[in-house]
């Protein structure tokens, strides 16, 4: 039992709580296998590779990239992610969605986690606002560093 048999934010009110660096350090330490032992973090990684409630990560993913991952050649290698969300008016909890993991390319990998939150829409479909931003934010990171081969556009450089 981690804490409870219940999520009672009356009882734990800082339950969820992390920040976006925290939940990409995790992910780091488990690419590079200083968390645990190498086996489980290897074991992590292939369950986080089969989760499929990852859009805010993939939706606006080239879907030829997303149609031949794994396979020989193929730009994206895997995609390893957790995603989550809370939000509850009666509670006073804002709104936020999630999503974080590893990103494996021809290329190398990189982590990514995104954090969104304070929107109005509470509902969990694709359209959110908040889901909208993430999926941009997604995309423009995976661009960017499949067009630099591996790295990441200095944009403050002229």
């Amino acid at each position: 039992k981690l804490i409870a048999d219940i999520l009672d934010f009356d009882i734990y009110p800082q339950i969820g709580t992390t920040t976006a660096k925290e939940y990409a350090t995790i992910f780091k330490m488990l690419l590079n296998e200083e968390i645990l032992t190498p086996p489980l973090c290897q074991e992590i990684i292939e369950i986080l590779k089969t989760q499929t409630k990852n859009e805010l990560l993939i939706h606006q993913l080239p879907l030829n990239d997303l149609d031949t991952i794994g396979k020989q050649d193929a730009i994206l290698s895997y995609i390893a992610s957790k995603s989550g969300g809370l939000g509850d008016k009666t509670r006073k909890i804002p709104n936020c969605r999630n999503d974080g993991g590893i990103i494996s390319t021809k290329y190398g990998n990189y982590i990514v986690s995104i954090f969104i939150h304070h929107f109005k829409d509470e509902h969990w479909h694709i359209h959110n606002e908040g889901m909208q931003i993430g999926t941009k934010i997604s995309s423009i990171l995976y661009h960017n560093f499949i067009d630099n081969k591996g790295g990441f556009m200095d944009t403050l450089k002229e």
